[in-house]
């Protein structure tokens, strides 16, 4: 009996010792397309990290039980969560948005960010399932230099509508008021509406440079729809 658990015991440890090594690229997929054509899954399940994600820095991981803990730390990406199966937990993201020219081109050269806070995203199949957090962006009010004309920052809640991620954010100020809703199917497709109300003579130069059309008064919106891979 005792030569068994002696047997049982190095098994084990030799099983361990194999997992150590396996590949994030058996789990995360050679091809990582949901950020980028070019990112790779590099190191191993329990100390590895995704890179070459065009503008941003390595996202390390490292496995605790059946969760990966991720976290990121550079000038164009700042992030810390935990990912597991069909959930991500507790992710924390801030990110400037000229990083994010890439998917579009007028972000370029701007100031401000992005910061996310994800309590729990749920995801079955291609569809969202349940979510709760909270979004903030200050790029509005950061570029009057630019634009000639500043707008307020913005916030608001992280949910789930009809299986998509739905990201609401409004905010108010003496320069007017706007309501941005971005609503990104995990499958695919995603789509961006903002109304805007500004009284500033100077916003009717510059939103039309962005694509806003402008309505009754002091009206302007745009809505674009697209797929993110």
């Amino acid at each position: 009996m005792k030569k068994r658990w002696i047997l049982l015991t190095a098994l084990l440890g030799g099983a361990i010792g194999l997992a150590q090594q396996v590949p994030l690229s058996w789990f995360a997929g050679e091809n990582l397309t949901l950020a980028d054509p070019n990112a790779r899954a590099l190191g191993t399940v329990w100390d590895g990290h995704i890179a070459h994600i065009e503008g941003l820095p390595p996202i390390a991981t490292q496995l605790e039980g059946r969760k990966i803990v991720l976290a990121a730390d550079g000038a164009q990406l700042k992030m810390t969560g935990v990912a597991e199966p069909g959930r991500l937990s507790d992710i924390a993201l801030n990110l400037p948005i000229r990083s994010l020219a890439r998917f579009d081109p007028r972000l370029a050269g701007l100031n401000g960010e992005i910061d996310l806070r994800l309590d729990e995203l749920l995801i079955e199949g291609n569809a969202c399932t349940q979510a709760s957090g909270s979004a903030m962006t200050d790029v509005l009010a950061l570029n009057a230099a630019t634009w000639q004309w500043a707008g307020p920052e913005m916030q608001g809640p992280i949910a789930c509508e009809e299986g998509a991620v739905v990201i609401t954010m409004e905010g108010a100020d003496a320069s007017g008021t706007v309501d941005v809703r971005i609503a990104i199917s995990p499958s695919g497709p995603y789509r961006t509406d903002v109304n805007l109300y500004t009284p500033d003579p100077n916003a009717a130069a510059i939103l039309p440079l962005f694509g806003f059309e402008r309505g009754a008064g002091d009206t302007y919106r745009i809505s674009e729809s697209g797929a993110w891979q």
